[in-house]
């Protein structure tokens, strides 16, 4: 049995460079789920680490039915404009409809590569390779992770795409993570305003219990007023019900889904009254 070969120096300094760059990127998870934030740092990190440039994460838009840049690093605000690509169309877009990563090592000699986000001239002159990933959420395609590098480096190629493979899994879970949040605050904001609707208009005189003449006399002043900007004084001994008025006020009126101020007015010094409440 022949003996084992030597490992090569610099692929074990790169491949304890991607152990490092993955343990960066979940310690940014970790740390926040701001999309923004941490992918932008996931791509500086690939730029500058590993030299995967120009990193950009494309989303799909189901509204638009686009494929849009909508992170990136080492791109101009117009090459992100540009990022825009329909379902197999480019390289990106072919990723997008296959969900298979593609990498062409010359950019000039891949008919799919359109150059619509960064013109040629404004790259490298030398061979530069263009690597695509998939962002998966379970079984969907919901975008890709890309980025140029220089085709002539020590590092092969094939690493970088597994590894940007490995980095696309980790932030495709966020992209998951973000989108559940963003559904789970919408209903919740939904259910707030069910709420405060049942708890308001829906409730019979506002949630104020009592079918006393006076009380319902005043109540009904009450949703007259609310219509108006005109200025109440609610006058009462302490306990009555003055600020269960002030409420039942507010929530007939049109500013209803704007939060109401109580304001402590024994704490207002008597120089400052005036200045407070005009």
């Amino acid at each position: 049995m022949p003996p084992d070969r030597p490992a090569d120096p610099a692929r074990i300094d790169w491949h304890q460079q991607e152990l490092l760059l993955i343990r960066e990127v979940g310690r940014l998870l970790g740390r926040s789920v701001e999309r923004h934030f941490v992918i932008r740092q996931t791509l500086r990190l690939l730029s500058e680490w590993v030299g995967l440039n120009r990193g950009r994460m494309l989303l799909w838009d189901a509204g638009e039915e686009l494929l849009r840049i909508r992170h990136a690093y080492g791109l101009t605000a117009e090459e992100v404009a540009r990022g825009a690509f329909a379902r197999g169309e480019g390289v990106s877009g072919e990723v997008l409809r296959s969900g298979l990563p593609r990498s062409g090592q010359d950019i000039d000699a891949e008919p799919d590569f359109l150059c619509r986000s960064v013109p040629r001239h404004r790259l490298p002159r030398e061979t530069v390779a263009f690597l695509a990933v998939p962002l998966r959420d379970g079984d969907d395609v919901i975008g890709v992770l890309a980025a140029h590098r220089l085709r002539h480096r020590r590092r092969a190629i094939d690493d970088d795409l597994e590894l940007l493979q490995t980095v696309g899994t980790l932030l495709g879970q966020l992209i998951r993570v973000n989108e559940e949040l963003r559904r789970r605050t919408e209903r919740l904001a939904s259910e707030n305003r069910d709420l405060r609707e049942r708890l308001g208009h829906r409730l019979p005189n506002f949630g104020i219990l009592g079918d006393s003449p006076a009380l319902q006399a005043a109540l009904g002043q009450a949703r007259r007023l609310a219509g108006g900007d005109a200025t109440v004084l609610l006058l009462g001994e302490s306990g009555t019900g003055k600020e269960l008025v002030a409420r039942a006020i507010h929530q007939a009126s049109p500013r209803a889904g704007r939060p109401i101020v109580k304001v402590n007015c024994a704490a207002v010094p008597e120089t400052l009254f005036e200045s407070e409440f005009i």
